[in-house]
């Protein structure tokens, strides 16, 4: 159903490569998963995602994405920048070019399971 399955407390970071043929590129599973880095990819697939989960943390530098679907694409982008509004993140910024190796994004990670426990909490309240 998707070439990379990332769920859990897994992070993943693909660099140099190519995923071509794929039904969807990504899928994220039970937990979503931690994070996902694609450095220098192509990306050719129906759709980028399989469906409407994603990890905590997306980052694609210098990456090329087609994607057969573009009604999907366009949704799938629509729901990636209302996530990222929904986290404080602006879609244009670019002042960050760290990578999830570095180990200040520990702390950033920790910070998004807080953010996301704290919405689970407030969207259970009447």
């Amino acid at each position: 159903e998707a070439a990379l399955l990332i769920g859990g407390r897994a992070r993943a970071l693909l660099e140099d490569c190519t995923i071509s043929g794929a039904e969807a590129a990504f899928m994220s599973g039970v937990g979503r998963g931690r994070a996902l880095e694609l450095r220098t990819c192509s990306v050719r697939a129906r759709r980028l995602w399989a469906d409407a989960d994603r990890p905590r943390v997306v980052g694609l530098h210098d990456t090329r994405a087609e994607c057969a679907d573009e009604a999907a694409a366009e949704a799938e982008a629509e729901a990636e920048a209302e996530a990222a509004a929904a986290a404080g993140v602006r879609g244009d910024d670019t002042s960050s070019e760290g990578s999830l190796e570095e180990p200040e994004f520990v702390d950033l990670e920790r910070l998004m399971e807080e953010l996301d426990e704290s919405a689970i909490s407030q969207a259970a309240l009447p």
